[in-house]
């Protein structure tokens, strides 16, 4: 008995012994623990039960590798040429040996078993850079599972494995890969099946960034910093591609596809984050798209994109993309977010998506959106969130969206709107929808249009006719429909609601086809009539139906009518004159130095209502806004290219015609920009102190030899010139700091200029301290019988030395004795009829003064 428990003692000492060894000799600082659990910290991680992955939180995630016994991996770090002999001894099912292989020589391993499986379980190859492949699979469907592949440089496709059939990757980490050719970690030959896997830093010289495969499906995977150099950022698929739980992050193709590119597929509960496609489709481009449930953010490229992100583009069949977010992306053609030949969209939401044409979506075929909300996009061109040739909507909310040109929130051809809201777009025409159609197939119903906002008529916004005993003024804006509605044929509508002139109006129940026209009802015009220098009208009016006032009034003499729309929730600010004086708008010429000009004109109308479009006209024909500053003077701010003189003219749209002199402005070099560095600083009232302050230029160098003038609280102190170094210094007496008082004060630091440098000044806070004061006083014992009881105290700077003729106090009791110090900053109390007996407790202080701050002490005065 006693043999056998020696026996199993000593088998538990040497598995302990053995045990620790393993711990003490891992490598890559990776563990496996007793849950299985393969800790890497310098490799990504992946989840245990892969339909748990959260897409919004993985950095937490870890890698589970399934059946792994941690203690049967040996912790000795192999090579790759044992790992060669491994496989090709191992038989069809393959369990690795060791923690970690690093490459040392030897071909690409190769692996001809039907179905076989290698298993890693946790372990790491290292290629060192080496410039092969790590497996190549010339049988099917093999299975690579529990494996971490890194430091890659092939000089093939398929930088970590080929497969030359169908292959099987489960719960493997692939970092820093390269390959010159497709797929930078796989590339496989038929159809890809991979599952909880993370890729990490891989790049391609040709196709699928990560993986280039016949047909994929993926699940629970993450693709991090991906590149091709052509298509698919990540992944390119030849045929299928399924993808579900998928992170893409951070991935680029130089052609199409900035994350995917596949030919048929389905996406579903993704997301998509910084993709970016130097052409087509910013995160996917695909011909048949099937997505759902996935998320789209800060994508980019040329067609199909947005903000930083393009997303779906050239759908060749009609697919559909439901339940999506697209916030942030961009195209710097068409399709902020999506663009497509035919696409069903529904139940997505669109938000500060940007594009040329299309600021959300575009297609060039036919489109369906239903239970889709549109937010705050934008197109350069047209369509601030929808363009589209034959477009469907039903149940969705356009807000706020803006084209710079035509149609706010859409801008079609054909096509019909069903129970959809339009509030606060803005375009140049047809501020909610612009139709450009050539045939009358268009119906709106059950919809709402307010506080959509076009431009009024560029050309002609306000007509004047005047009659001897009346004045009729049209309004024209840029929406000829239902102050909302550009189109260029009739519309159908049923149960619309939009602002007419009376308020909102709705257009009932039963069809009809409104009249187009540009003279727009229910805007505000200020109407201001002045006849021989008299105000004889000076009136609000709101255009009738036919988007016109009509106003009696008799005109005799010179005569100046003045018409104003203010900018409003419907259009932007207007305004016409008609006059029969000669209007003058005369330039004035100027000199500057530097090549910015304040540019300004006077003319000889005053009225502070007259504020239209004036324009100054440079030499090359370029046309710059001016802003009227009243009493008839208008300026604008331009900066010149070069210095020299320039002939600006100007305009003034607002008038039927004006006689304009022109000037000549001068635009000379500019002196030298400066700066003062000078900070806040403190300063004790009864002691002088030093301020300095340095002059440079716009460059940082040193200004030395020029005068800075110092000015505290108003008051000029004095003045330095600056050394070498741009440095001057002002002596701060005490008796400067005393005039100044305590307290925080302003010093300015001045610079007048030169004709090298231009003056600049610097405001700083100077803070002047009263000084610290300190009493000594000690425990004193009086005789009853003392009919002179005096006590002595000694008040002192902060420096030491004696502060004197200032009153101190001493209270013992309800009782208060004063003194004065003298010349040793003593004081002496006469304390009288203190008599009874006991301990006191006494409280000298010293109030302070304009120089010292408060002091007490406070001590025992014992009466025996």
């Amino acid at each position: 008995m006693k043999y056998k428990r020696s026996i199993i003692i000593a088998i538990l000492t040497v598995f302990l012994f053995m045990s620790a060894a393993w711990a003490g000799n891992v490598d890559d600082g990776t563990a496996l623990s007793e849950n299985s659990t393969l800790e890497a910290s310098d490799e990504p991680k992946l989840a245990e039960d892969a339909s748990a992955i959260d897409l919004t939180k993985q950095e937490n995630d870890e890698i589970v590798i399934a059946n792994n016994d941690p203690q049967e991996l040996n912790a000795y770090t192999s090579t790759y040429s044992e790992l060669t002999d491994e496989i090709n001894t191992g038989g069809p099912n393959i369990e690795l040996k060791h923690r970690q292989y690093v490459y040392d020589s030897g071909d690409t391993i190769i692996f001809n078993v039907y179905k076989g499986v290698i298993d890693g379980r946790g372990a790491t190859i290292d290629m060192a850079g080496s410039d092969i492949t790590v497996f190549n699979m010339t049988g099917t469907n093999i299975t690579i599972k529990n494996l971490i592949f890194k430091n890659i440089n092939s000089k093939y496709g398929g930088g970590a494995i080929h497969f030359f059939d169908s292959g099987i990757v489960e719960n493997c980490n692939f970092t820093n890969i390269k390959a010159s050719g497709n797929g930078g970690a796989i590339n496989c030959e038929g159809t890809l099946v991979i599952t909880n896997c993370n890729f990490t830093n891989i790049k391609a010289s040709g196709n699928g960034g990560t993986i280039n495969c016949y047909n994929i499906e993926a699940k629970n995977c993450r693709f991090e910093k991906s590149t091709s150099s052509c298509r698919g950022g990540a992944v390119l698929s030849n045929d299928t591609g399924t993808f579900e739980n998928c992170n893409f992050t951070d991935t680029l193709a130089e052609d199409n596809g900035g994350a995917l590119h596949l030919n048929f597929g389905k996406v579903e509960n993704c997301c998509f984050t910084n993709n970016t496609s130097l052409n087509i489709g910013g995160a996917i481009s695909m011909i048949y798209c099937n997505i759902n449930y996935c998320s789209f953010t800060n994508s980019t490229s040329k067609n199909g994109g947005a903000v930083h992100a393009g997303v779906i583009l050239h759908a060749n069949f009609i697919g559909s993309i439901e339940n999506s977010d697209f916030t942030n992306n961009k195209a710097s053609e068409n399709g902020g977010a999506i663009s497509a030949t035919d696409l069903n969209i529904i139940n997505c939401n669109f938000t500060n998506n940007t594009a040329k044409n299309g600021g959300a979506f575009f297609t060039e075929g036919d489109g369906i959106i239903e239970n889709c909300n549109f937010t705050n996009n934008k197109a350069s061109e047209n369509g601030g969130a929808v363009r589209s040739n034959v477009l469907e909507t039903t149940n969705s909310n356009f807000t706020n969206n803006k084209a710079c040109e035509n149609g706010g929130a859409i801008f079609l051809n054909f096509g019909k709107t069903d129970n959809c809201t339009f509030t606060g777009n803005i375009a140049k025409t047809g501020s909610a929808i612009n139709i450009y159609s050539d045939s009358e197939r268009i119906t709106i119903q059950n919809s709402i249009f307010l506080n959509n906002r076009a431009n009024a008529e560029p050309n002609c916004p306000i007509l004047i006719t005047e009659m001897e005993n009346n004045i009729t003024i049209t309004f024209i804006g840029n929406n000829n429909l239902l102050n909302a509605i550009n189109s260029n044929v009739n519309i159908t509508v049923l149960n619309v609601t939009y602002w007419g002139a009376n308020g909102t109006i709705n257009t009932g129940d039963s069809p009809f086809i409104p009249v187009r026209s540009q003279n727009e009802a229910g805007q505000k015009i200020i109407v201001k009539v002045i006849d021989n220098d008299h105000i004889i009208l000076n009136k609000t009016y709101l255009t009738d139906i036919n988007g016109s006032i009509n106003i009696e009034t008799e005109i005799t003499g010179d005569y100046i009518i003045i018409v104003l729309h203010e900018e409003d929730s419907y259009y932007t600010r207007s305004e016409r004159i008609r006059t029969n004086i000669v209007y003058h708008i005369k330039v004035k010429p100027m000199t500057i130095k530097g090549k910015t000009a304040n540019i300004t004109a006077e003319s000889n109308i005053t009225q502070e209502l007259i504020q239209g479009i004036m324009q100054f006209i440079l030499p090359n024909g370029e046309r710059i806004n001016a802003t009227y500053d009243g009493n008839g003077i208008w300026w604008a701010l331009y900066t010149f290219d070069d210095f020299g003189e320039y002939n600006i003219g100007a305009s003034y749209m607002g008038m039927n015609s004006a006689t304009v002199a022109n000037a000549t402005i001068r635009i000379n070099p500019v002196p030298v920009e400066s700066s003062i560095t000078a900070s806040d600083k403190g300063y004790v009232i009864n002691y002088d102190g030093t301020y300095s302050a340095i002059l440079k230029d716009a460059q940082g160098n040193a200004i030395s030899g020029e005068k800075l003038t110092f000015i505290l609280n108003g008051k000029n102190i004095g003045y330095g010139i600056t050394n070498a170094k741009g440095v001057t210094s002002i002596r701060l007496t005490a008796k400067i700091l005393k005039t100044a008082k305590s307290g925080k004060k302003t010093l300015v630091v001045k610079f007048l200029g030169t004709d090298n440098y231009i003056s600049t000044a610097k405001t700083v806070k100077i803070t002047v301290n009263k000084e610290k004061t300190k009493i000594t006083a000690k425990k004193k014992t009086f005789k009853k019988t003392d009919k002179k009881k005096k006590y002595t105290i000694t008040l002192k700077n902060s420096k030491g030395k004696a502060v004197k003729k200032v009153k101190v106090t001493i209270k013992i009791g309800k009782k208060t004795f004063k003194a004065k110090t003298n010349a040793k900053g003593k004081a002496t109390f006469k304390i009288k009829k203190l008599t009874k007996k006991g301990t006191y407790k006494a409280k000298v202080t010293f109030k302070g003064n304009a120089y010292y701050n408060k002091s007490t002490k406070t001590i025992k005065i014992k009466i025996k």
